[in-house]
């Protein structure tokens, strides 16, 4: 699960790959994020605190605005499945499922599910 603010945020301003991404995503590239705020609090790290110190809501939902503009899909875990329709009318396919990934079973369990949710149908 990576901080929204302070993990992804530096990647997105290295310059040009915002674009690229936006461009690879039109292509029919997926480009998929799965939320690391489940419950309104953060997997790991600070961000729930982050966003509700800048102002925004600890939600998966925060998480998909803030990054729908790139994405074609977004997995969000079972505990907030009632965000679904907000997110979806973001635009993003979504997929609810189980995001904790507390062994090397748990991590295979939802590296497949998003795979299959990639891919082409």
């Amino acid at each position: 699960p990576s901080n929204p603010f302070v993990s992804i945020g530096p990647i997105l301003a290295v310059p040009g790959l915002r674009d690229r991404i936006v461009a690879a995503r039109a292509r029919g590239v997926p480009v998929i994020a799965v939320s690391g705020i489940v419950g309104g609090k953060a997997l790991k790290g600070p961000a729930d605190r982050m966003m509700q110190s800048l102002g925004h809501e600890s939600s998966a939902r925060t998480v998909a605005t803030l990054l729908a503009d790139l994405l074609s899909g977004f997995v969000l875990d079972a505990t907030d499945a009632a965000l679904e329709p907000g997110i979806g009318e973001l635009g993003l396919r979504t997929l609810v499922t189980d995001t904790i990934m507390a062994d090397d079973a748990g991590k295979t369990r939802l590296a497949q599910a998003v795979m299959e949710f990639a891919a082409p149908s």
